[in-house]
């Protein structure tokens, strides 16, 4: 499946490039089963990745026996933060990108719907590119703070990707 989805958003980046956005979110948001299971929802991603905004709603199911929000949906929001961040800017029908390192610090217990927000700065944005094109490849780290409704900081990831770039055969 994953392989007709790559192929598809590359049909749709070549074609309707304004359109791609919208499929891109549509894929984190309903494709990915966890994201789809725990409500990560995308409030912003500016078109340079400047700016990325994710919530996590409150939900009963994101929830742990002691009322807070479970470490694990903690994890996947900051981590997709990142993946919306850079997959934004070298598409996912062209480069595949996996964690290689992750640590999480828990800063304070989640009760109530969490907001994390990125910004992928210009210089890390360069290294990338210019990586990918020497080498096919990069090796990043990022950072996120999830952060609760009223600005307290929940959680800090950093963790560190590999990413890569594929080849699909075009048609001639």
């Amino acid at each position: 499946m994953a392989s007709i989805v790559t192929r598809a958003l590359a049909v749709i980046e070549r074609r309707m490039p304004r359109g791609a956005s919208r499929v891109k979110r549509w894929f984190v948001q309903y494709l990915v089963p966890f994201n789809r299971r725990i409500g990560l929802h995308i409030e912003y991603v500016a078109p340079d990745s400047s700016e990325v905004v994710l919530r996590l709603p409150a939900r009963r199911g994101n929830r742990n026996v002691g009322g807070t929000i479970h470490g694990g949906a903690i994890m996947a929001l900051a981590e997709s933060v990142h993946g919306v961040a850079v997959l934004w800017q070298f598409p996912p029908a062209r480069h595949l990108m996996f964690a290689k390192e992750s640590r999480i610090e828990f800063l304070a217990p989640a009760r109530g719907e969490l907001t994390v927000s990125f910004s992928l700065e210009p210089a890390v944005r360069d290294r990338i590119a210019s990586e990918l094109e020497a080498n096919g490849r990069c090796l990043i780290e990022l950072v996120s703070v999830v952060k609760a409704r009223d600005g307290t900081d929940i959680a800090r990831l950093t963790a560190t990707y590999h990413l890569r770039r594929i080849r699909i055969r075009e048609r001639a």
